[in-house]
């Protein structure tokens, strides 16, 4: 055989072993070795022997802690984390799940918070806008009652400049005539 020959069938030998090795690696080292822990997850939930597997347990997990990811699920990922800690409580990954676990617990604290501060917010909202439309009827209330005061002390102005030309009228009727 000539080196020309021994060139393309060399090249196809390669392509095939190439093509066998990624044919005999799991999906799931596939996938670890690919950092997709989207993946790991969606592997994890079809496969239900790859929860015997530490590797898949905390990357499943890890992958639902991520904010933005497909499979984000906290409370999953801390149930995840608990079983990888209880099954394998010298896995590798110890010190990382426990300050996932951690981190996913204050998480989970701080948007209960935050949920508890809104709703508080919003009654507080609740309230201003009613003590505002109180304050409203209550300037309403003024203004009608300064405007009683008014038109009450004008109606007095009158009855008194009235008794004033009544009285007037009455001392004029009881003096007496004397010069006629």
């Amino acid at each position: 055989m000539s080196t020309r020959a021994v060139l393309p069938f060399l090249a196809a030998l390669a392509a095939a072993l190439a093509l066998a090795a990624c044919a005999s690696t799991p999906p799931l080292e596939r996938a670890l070795r690919a950092r997709d822990y989207d993946e790991v997850a969606r592997l994890f939930d079809a496969d239900s022997a790859l929860r015997a597997n530490e590797h898949a347990l905390y990357f499943t997990a890890l992958s639902r802690a991520t904010p933005g990811s497909p499979t984000y699920d906290p409370a999953r990922a801390r149930r995840e984390l608990d079983t990888l800690l209880a099954r394998f409580p010298r896995t590798v990954h110890r010190t990382d799940a426990l300050r996932l676990d951690t981190l996913l617990t204050r998480v989970s604290r701080l948007t209960a918070d935050t949920l508890r501060l809104a709703h508080d917010l919003a009654l507080a909202g609740q309230r201003a806008d009613a003590l505002d439309a109180r304050l409203d009827e209550q300037h309403h209330t003024i203004l009608q009652l300064l405007a009683d005061i008014k038109r009450t002390d004008s109606q007095l102005k009158a009855v008194q400049e009235e008794l004033e030309r009544l009285k007037a009228v009455d001392l004029r009727l009881a003096r007496p005539r004397s010069s006629r």
